[in-house]
């Protein structure tokens, strides 16, 4: 009960933190539009305000979602045997149905599958999974790869890592991934003027692995042209799910 309550508490002030700094960005958008004198006759000036809803939407559905995995314990949490590459197929396939991944430049999701089965709560996992590529979609560069791999670990367990061909994460930097709230300033999306994401994605991630009894780490991805800093591969990031 006393960790029920920590929980809810816990959302309700990460909550009124972190949906504070939207909404005042879209009230203040809203507000320039009507000094204006009525909707702009360009659909373009929309698209601010239509990136702040989606950007609050996004940040409200994890903190759902981490709100109602704080509670949960691994001893009592419900797993059943998934068949591996149809999930990893339903991926690839959702991204394909999202707006603008059918355009010129848009990452490439390949699957590698060397596992039939693994032992997972299916919402949890498929909402971890969906959550990594995404995260490795937005930080990644125009055209990119993200490879989505499924490999099987001695004694029974299996490995997957979702690999791309991004900017990077510092080797100092990486640790803190998992944190809620941590973002990476340096993303593809920031310098290019599109919203980030809220920072969730892979504190909902890590709560998942913590579930499973597995564990997560962060290490090279895919190898590309060293950025200033030296950087020449992408970011890695690996789960060992336990049998």
């Amino acid at each position: 009960l006393s960790h029920a309550l920590d929980a809810e508490r816990r959302f309700t002030a990460d909550a009124a933190h972190e949906l504070r700094t939207p909404l005042a960005a879209l009230r203040g958008r809203i507000q320039l539009m009507q000094r204006r004198g009525g909707a702009p006759a360009d659909p373009a000036a929309l698209q601010p305000l239509r990136d702040d809803v989606d950007r609050c939407n996004r940040l409200v559905e994890n903190l759902l979602t981490l709100a109602r995995m704080d509670p949960e314990r691994p001893d009592t949490l419900a797993r059943e045997w998934l068949p591996l590459a149809p999930l990893l197929q339903r991926l690839r396939d959702e991204r394909a149905l999202l707006p603008g991944e059918a355009a010129e430049g848009a990452p490439q999701l390949e699957l590698e599958c060397r596992v039939d089965q693994i032992h997972a709560h299916p919402v949890l996992l498929h909402g971890a999974l969906r959550n990594l590529v995404e995260n490795a979609a937005r930080h990644g560069p125009r055209g990119g790869r993200i490879v989505l791999r499924a490999e099987p670990l001695p004694g029974g367990g299996v490995r997957t890592a979702v690999l791309d061909d991004g900017p990077g994460v510092d080797p100092a930097l990486r640790q803190r991934l998992s944190e809620r709230f941590f973002r990476v300033l340096t993303s593809t999306q920031e310098r290019e003027g599109v919203p980030g994401g809220s920072g969730l994605g892979l504190s909902i991630v890590a709560r998942t692995v913590e579930l499973h009894r597995g564990t997560l780490r962060f290490e090279d991805g895919l190898p590309r042209p060293a950025t200033p800093d030296g950087r020449a591969h992408g970011l890695g990031v690996v789960i060992d799910w336990p049998a």
